[in-house]
């Protein structure tokens, strides 16, 4: 018996089509596509006409690749160190580090800056002994700069608590400034041990 030329091909479609609705829908050519594009902006001698340059399709990917649509605030918990010369044994206190970031994400969910800060300190369960700061940005997308703008901090050795507050200004400006974020972080570290603080800023 002769097989239909239709019959053959018939399970070669089907499958196919399952392929194609089991991948997500445009995501697999849409996120390498913008990516290079912003890429590319980012080398050309006049990026403003590049961008201008481009379909609405494309200026559209650029936009999800670049623009911040959630701040996030990423916590953790104090992590005990060994003491560097605070004049007090581990029986009646000790020494902790942690950092905290406040990121940007995009619509793909993909990290574009963050802003970073870490607290250093020893106490004795009453007083501090020492408690320092560090305070970074970080970019990870091209278009983006980012720098600190403010960092008072109160209390420190002598004092039952350390407070530190940063806030950074984050740009996007590939072809002109699209966008500015202001994140912050708020952290209090007591001669305890204690840790508490949240972030925020648009």
């Amino acid at each position: 018996m002769t097989r239909s030329p239709l019959r053959a091909v018939y399970p070669v479609f089907v499958f196919a089509i399952v392929l194609a609705l089991a991948l997500p829908a445009g995501v697999a050519a849409a996120q390498p596509s913008g990516d290079r594009l912003v890429r590319e902006l980012v080398a050309a001698p006049d990026a403003a006409a590049a961008f201008h340059a481009l379909s609405t399709t494309e200026q559209q990917q650029v936009l999800g690749q670049l623009e911040v649509v959630k701040l996030v605030t990423e916590t953790a918990e104090p992590s005990p160190v060994s003491s560097a010369g605070g004049g007090f044994s581990v029986l009646s206190g000790g020494c902790w580090t942690v950092t905290w970031g406040r990121s940007g994400y995009n619509s793909l969910g993909w990290e574009l800056f963050s802003l970073k800060q870490r607290i250093d300190w020893c106490g004795n369960g009453s007083t501090l002994a020492s408690a320092t700061r560090t305070r970074w940005v970080e970019v990870y997308k091209p278009g983006w700069s980012g720098s600190i703008i403010q960092d008072p901090v109160w209390g420190g050795a002598g004092y039952w608590s350390f407070r530190a507050f940063t806030q950074a200004e984050f740009i996007l400006n590939l072809v002109y400034p699209w966008q500015h974020v202001y994140p912050w972080l708020d952290m209090t570290v007591t001669a305890a041990g204690g840790l508490s603080g949240s972030g925020g800023g648009t």
